[in-house]
């Protein structure tokens, strides 16, 4: 097998409003660490390209279009094509859609908005163009080794109260995260190591609104810290399903605080630590073949708020200043039309092997999804979230039932209200029909 893995900055150049965190009152002051975007190539004749970007998100718009170019200038199928973002809250999301500007703070002028979002994703753009091309014109045989670990990195915000709600607080419950830490290993010939690659699911919220740095959180702390064992590989990061899971040093005397970037590179440790133990462990595959892909896009459907709701959060001054902009968006699309009673999901399967595959999802999916689908197999299966585009969060239906933040979201997802109940299970069913049909639709890539 050939393989291919660099990475390029995207480190922006300018101060700016980092995204993530309403609560910030300041542009961003420095850089803490840079922020990349790496590619992962494997195979020739059928490639399959990974990108994974230190970004909170991307939308639709730009994924779509960075994929046809990619396809156009590169001859690499689009649906072998996946973006990845790590969802970082210490840089910038980007959306390329007409008239779509938000960005960052609500003290951001319409003009300032639409400068620094162009500005950016041409840099990007760039930037996506050029590690394609080198990782096209770097390609080698190698061995890419496939690992599964635990860590408990993380802790759940959602902590239940007795009545059946939940509290925005520290969470330490193995049922409420998932501790799988999955690790790739890319060595050449000569066996060098190239390229370090893993997945674990937890925001990368270590540094909150008090922090005007930019960084990539913990996967470049991590990134860094690999880099001294590793010193010629590459070190990808890509997000599993963690929407409601914080890195458990931000987490002190039953309440989530903002560290520093100092306190974030300490807290980082432990999960770096559990990496390299995964690496010392045996490898559960060693990739041999082609991976084969299959991709699908499908409904979630939603249910019924009339105008006269939307209208009313969009006034009501007790609601934060992020609703009533979402919910006053929400009422043009009502006027236009645009307002729909499902939002569009697409899910890709990757299969590395006859018993080890991937699963990747648009949006912020809560940790009890993911774990439900790999649940259902006897063999490893990786599950991602914020790929290719994120509009909002994701919920099961304990998550709909409970009620907090995370319920919440939909104001952002262009449906006509919150997600219907049986929404992960259209997702978990989906997923397995996936993967337990991935062998007919080998030959699209």
């Amino acid at each position: 097998m050939k393989y291919a893995v660099k990475s390029e900055k995207i480190t922006m150049p300018f101060p700016v409003w980092q995204m993530g965190f309403a609560a910030r009152t300041e542009k961003s002051i420095g850089v803490n660490d840079d922020l990349y975007v790496t590619a992962l190539l494997i195979g020739e004749d059928r490639p399959l390209l990974l990108l994974s970007y230190d970004l909170l998100y991307a939308d639709v718009v730009f994924s779509e279009k960075m994929r046809k170019e990619l396809s156009e200038r590169f001859g690499i199928d689009g649906d072998s094509i996946v973006f990845f973002y790590t969802h970082t809250h210490g840089a910038l999301g980007i959306k390329a859609a007409d008239g779509d500007i938000s960005l960052g703070s609500t003290v951001y002028s319409d003009d300032e908005r639409k400068e620094i979002n162009s500005n950016y994703i041409e840099l990007v753009r760039e930037k996506t163009i050029d590690v394609t091309e080198a990782c096209i014109g770097s390609m080698f045989k190698g061995r890419l080794s496939c690992y599964r670990g635990q860590s408990r990195f993380g802790v759940s915000r959602r902590h239940p109260t007795p009545e059946g709600g939940v509290l925005w607080k520290p969470y330490d419950c193995d049922k409420a995260r998932d501790n799988d830490l999955e690790v790739m290993q890319l060595r050449d010939e000569g066996g060098a190591v190239r390229g370090i690659i893993w997945s674990y699911a937890c925001h990368p919220t270590s540094c909150g609104p008090s922090n005007l740095m930019i960084t990539a959180d913990y996967p470049g702390a991590v990134r860094v810290m690999l880099k001294r064992d590793f010193p010629e590989a590459e070190i990808m990061f890509l997000q599993g399903c963690g929407a409601d899971i914080k890195p458990r040093s931000s987490g002190r005397d039953g309440r989530f605080v903002s560290l520093n970037t100092d306190e974030m590179y300490e807290g980082s440790k432990p999960v770096y630590k559990d990496i390299l133990t995964t690496l010392g462990s045996e490898p559960h595959n060693t990739l041999r073949e082609n991976p084969s892909i299959k991709v699908d896009e499908i409904r979630l459907h939603s249910e019924y708020y009339p105008r006269s709701w939307w209208e009313k959060t969009a006034n009501d001054e007790k609601e934060p200043q992020y609703r009533r902009n979402s919910a006053s968006a929400a009422l043009k699309k009502i006027d236009s039309g645009e307002l729909k009673p499902y939002m569009i999901f697409r899910m890709t399967c990757i299969r590395f092997a006859p018993d080890f595959f991937m699963i990747t999802l648009p949006c912020e999916v809560l940790s009890a999804i993911g774990k439900r689908i790999k649940s259902l197999f006897p063999f490893p299966i990786i599950t991602c979230a914020y790929t290719n585009y994120s509009l909002c969060y994701i919920p099961d239906r304990k998550a709909l039932l409970q009620g907090g933040y995370e319920a919440e979201t939909f104001l952002n997802a262009g449906t006509t209200g919150p997600f219907v109940p049986e929404v992960d299970d259209i997702i978990v069913g989906h997923a397995a029909d996936m993967i337990q049909n991935s062998e007919i639709r080998e030959d699209r890539i």
